[in-house]
């Protein structure tokens, strides 16, 4: 055996690369290394079994030899299947063989390492094959096989814990491996293939408390025992190495709560972990008996979201039922029509977390599928109403369905983008806004543009507008509402005008009343006024100038005898946010006592000042700043918009408890990169260590933008590695992605691998268990190497990422021209609406000629997403606004409508003098 030093072992380096025959993940090595794997089972057929005294040793031999005749066979045929003997430690350091459990259903591989077994007096008994269960979920567990640090030489070619090894460890270390060796029926796995997974297990051991290490002895001596509560302080890694026939016995005879703890938060463990829980525990079934509901995170876990092709009718209901707010588009593409028509109430109620080409194909399905039928049932027409009035679906795919006066009559367009109401207004030559009701002006006011909105009935008017304020107004774009509102103050003098405005009218018209001009404001009766403040109205009232938001602090000042302006937290909380925010400065806020900042308060600041364009003066938000952090701390701030002004120095002086709350992921923090590296140091300080497991940086969330690259480098390169790779990555730090994106390609021998076996071993899986910011760092070349079957995979992950933070111009055009290639349209065929939602971001790096390509029905809908494309220039904009404007035939500007220029945006800008005479 060479020697084996510190170097060596925390580093996983060999000298001796394997050879390999095939792309099947079987790889056999001894205690020295990797030898060819034919001459390996060639000697380990020809050396026969040895007495042995251990009981069960005959059903042991018979399944070693089938095992290694099978291996044999297996090199001289195509067959992928193998059946495998495990390898378990006793409690003397041996290790002895068990078979399998179970053979997957899901035509997982091993790893198998040739080795030879001692008996109980040191003298050798039988070749055994160590082998390592590489679920097909864990796609990153088959590369070990073309690595050259692949298994660890922990053992020695006896099967024994290597004494060079041992003797290698710190006396802590040595102390924790003599523990684990100890424990009963612990079993070796995948997750000990490398050398730092195997050094990595025994950190984690020493990390636990000695009563949780007697809790796992206690489980593993007598399991019937555990009870849920103790279940849930032992780490999960444990149910990875049982041996087979004690696993068997253990699982039945599990309470349904033990199970349930199991069960949980799976999402927040390596693959092997959670796919050895999941092949022995039917946690979809469990987490949903008696009675339990299970969180999101829990059923995604579970469920796999990323891995769906062959997902049963059933488990697509459970997705909809318990994750749908995490579905993509992708999910919506194929999901049986069936369920995503019965899972519609659940769809209208989330549907505020789709994208608008997730509603666009649910939307297009649905109506497919009603085409069909020979009539619309009762039932869809409710379906189809929510898809407009909750998800805002485009008004105009209903017209395949229904007439125009169906659709005028009953269909509430409030919840669609405005280009897409007034678009559908206009394709309808017949519509009248003289004809409609008090009922239909709610609905269809989004749809109108100020000419139209003009020559609606007054009378109808005066009806609907307390319907309007009650129901649809809050749904408009601000300007639209500014808009609705002056249309209606001119259409509606009497009733609108501000002196006579009484307690009734200021009730019915409350929404427009902040949109009244100031000069109008001012002479709103003060009687009026003092209703508002003190009925808690202005807390939710839309408060649009300092002119309002001063004349209403002027009158609580009033009301509550407040001229000193020592306002209390009630006070503040009548006033409202948006009063606040626009009425005071910083020396108002000064003599505010702290007292009055309590978190109720800060909680709906923070949330008014997500909602407004620009933020208050940095006076004001030091102040406000100041005011809260005496009252709420740090560890508060850091989670609102007032992160921002957190110093280095503040968070220095944060308490060890807060820095443990937010290391364990308590809260969801608004952090920038900077203040990420200062809590990062401050949270390695509290920990006395750099050593993160997976659960500890998804933990992290934003902060793990703290991270250096010399940290990331440092990580463990076991079984959890790709995974902490992807929970950084998932941030999408800039300053880290392309290291990240380096380290996962040397992890996985990426340049190594030839461009046939990485295709053969690719699946969609495959593509989903890599984070799509660092798939995006992967040129055009190396995402070909993936094969062309998934390039739609690779496309619709690619597309989620925010490409203008990430990649250059250049980078951009790469990944333009990949998603061409996918479509076969690299330089020639046209380019329809479907394509281009799947393209995503990807679009930005469209050229001239790419978008002289794209489909004249396209190009309406996708000229708005062209003009946020900042890397697009002078010719590509003129190209796209010249394919616009021939498929509107617009010549003159007696021909533009008022969505032409809500269409083209800033694109207007770039227009020359010829063209811009045309409108």
């Amino acid at each position: 055996m060479n020697a084996l030093n510190n170097r060596d072992f925390l580093q996983g380096q060999r000298n001796d690369p394997p050879t390999t025959t095939s792309r099947k993940t079987d790889i056999n090595l001894t205690g020295d290394g990797f030898q060819d794997q034919k001459n390996e089972q060639k000697a380990a057929l020809a050396t026969r079994t040895v007495a042995d005294t251990t009981a069960g040793v005959d059903e042991s031999r018979k399944s070693v030899t089938q095992s290694l005749h099978d291996q044999k066979n297996k090199l001289k045929t195509t067959t992928t299947s193998t059946v495998a003997t495990t390898t378990t430690l006793g409690g003397d350091g041996g290790l002895r063989s068990v078979t399998p459990h179970r053979q997957s259903q899901k035509d997982e591989s091993t790893i198998t390492s040739s080795t030879t077994g001692r008996d109980g007096r040191g003298g050798i008994n039988t070749n055994q094959a160590l082998a390592f269960f590489c679920p097909h979920e864990c796609t990153y567990c088959p590369t070990f096989e073309r690595k050259k640090n692949t298994m660890c030489r922990a053992f020695d070619k006896y099967g024994s814990i290597n004494q060079t090894f041992v003797n290698a460890l710190s006396q802590v270390l040595r102390q924790a491996n003599d523990e684990i060796v100890a424990l009963p029926h612990f079993q070796a796995n995948a997750m000990l293939a490398t050398c730092a997974g195997f050094m990595s297990y025994i950190k984690r051991w020493t990390r636990l408390e000695a009563n949780v290490k007697a809790m796992i002895t206690s489980f593993l001596n007598q399991p019937g025992n555990m009870d849920a509560a103790r279940m849930g302080l032992i780490p999960k890694s444990i149910f990875t190495m049982l041996d087979s026939n004690f696993a068997i016995e253990i699982y039945p005879a599990l309470p349904v709560d033990v199970k349930q703890v199991i069960c949980r938060n799976l999402g927040k463990e390596d693959c092997i972990i959670r796919s050895s829980i999941l092949d022995n525990l039917q946690c979809q079934s469990i987490l949903l008996s008696n009675g339990g509901t299970p969180t999101e995170d829990d059923m995604d876990s579970i469920l796999n979201l990323k891995d769906f092709a062959n997902w049963s009718k059933d488990t697509w209901v459970i997705a909809f039922n318990y994750t749908v707010r995490k579905l993509s588009m992708r999910h919506f593409e194929v999901a049986p029509i069936d369920v995503v028509l019965d899972s519609m109430k659940t769809l209208s109620k989330s549907c505020g977390n789709f994208s608008s080409e997730s509603i666009g194909i649910i939307t297009k399905r649905i109506i497919a599928n009603v085409r069909s039928l020979s009539s619309i049932p009762a039932d869809m027409d409710s379906t189809l109403m929510d898809l407009l009035q909750q998800c805002g679906a485009d008004p105009s795919s209903f017209r395949t369905l229904y007439d125009d006066s169906m659709i005028l009559s009953t269909m509430d367009v409030s919840k669609t983008s405005p280009g897409n109401a007034m678009k559908f207004i206009e394709h309808i030559p017949s519509f009248d806004p003289s004809t409609l009701s008090r009922e239909q002006i709610p609905r269809l006011v989004n749809a109108m543009s100020r000419k139209q909105l003009k020559q609606l009935n007054a009378t109808e008017m005066e009806h609907a507008l307390c319907i309007l304020c009650q129901t649809t107004f809050d749904r408009l774009e601000k300007g639209k509402k500014r808009t609705v509102t002056d249309v209606f103050r001119r259409k509606l003098p009497t009733y609108t005008d501000p002196v006579t405005l009484d307690d009734t009218k200021a009730a019915c018209m409350e929404c427009m009343i902040p949109y009244f001009p100031a000069s109008d404001f001012r002479h709103i009766p003060t009687a009026v006024i003092e209703g508002m403040v003190s009925g808690n109205v202005l807390q939710q009232m839309d408060i649009t100038s300092r002119v309002q938001a001063r004349t209403f602090m002027s009158l609580t000042r009033t009301l509550y005898n407040r001229a000193d302006g020592k306002f209390t937290s009630e006070n503040l909380w009548q006033m409202g946010p948006r009063v606040c925010l626009k009425a005071l400065n910083a020396t108002d806020y000064e003599a505010i006592p702290d007292s009055s900042f309590d978190e109720y308060f800060l909680d709906s600041l923070d949330e008014s000042l997500r909602e407004e364009d620009s933020l208050e003066t940095k006076a004001v938000m030091n102040k406000l700043k100041s005011k809260f952090q005496k009252q709420l701390g740090t560890k508060k701030l850091l989670q609102s918009k007032f992160a921002s002004l957190i110093s280095p120095a503040d968070i220095e002086n944060m308490t060890s408890s807060d820095i443990f709350d937010i290391e364990n992921g308590e809260y969801t923090l608004e952090v920038s990169p900077k203040q990420s590296r200062n809590l990062m140091k401050r949270i390695k300080q509290e920990r006395e260590s750099n050593d993160f497991d997976l659960q500890s940086v998804q933990n992290l969330g934003p902060l793990n933008c703290g991270f250096t690259i010399s940290d990331i480098e440092h990580f463990p390169k076991d079984s959890s590695f790709v995974e902490i790779l992807n929970a950084i990555g998932n941030n999408e730090c800039s300053g880290q992605i392309r290291e990240l994106y380096r380290l996962r390609k040397d992890y996985m021998g990426f340049d190594s691998i030839s461009a046939e076996t990485l295709t053969a071993d690719t699946t969609p899986a495959t593509i989903s268990d890599i984070s799509p910011p660092i798939l995006l760092m992967h040129s055009q070349d190396e995402l070909n190497k993936y094969g062309t079957h998934v390039c739609t995979d690779i496309v619709g992950t690619l597309q989620t990422v925010d490409t203008k933070k990430l990649l250059t111009k250049k980078e951009l055009q790469d990944k333009w021209n990949y998603f061409a290639a996918c479509q076969s349209k690299q330089t020639t065929g046209t380019f329809s609406g479907d394509e281009l939602n799947l393209a995503g971001s990807l679009l930005c790096g469209i050229n001239e000629a790419g978008i002289r390509r794209i489909d004249s029905t396209a190009i309406e809908a996708t000229i708005k997403s062209l003009d946020g494309c900042t890397t697009l220039g002078k010719t590509e904009r003129d190209a796209a606004l010249s394919v616009y404007t021939s498929h509107k035939q617009i010549t003159s500007g007696a021909q533009v409508k008022p969505t032409t220029l809500r269409d083209i945006g800033t694109m207007a800008a770039a227009l020359s003098k010829t063209s811009l005479t045309q409108f």
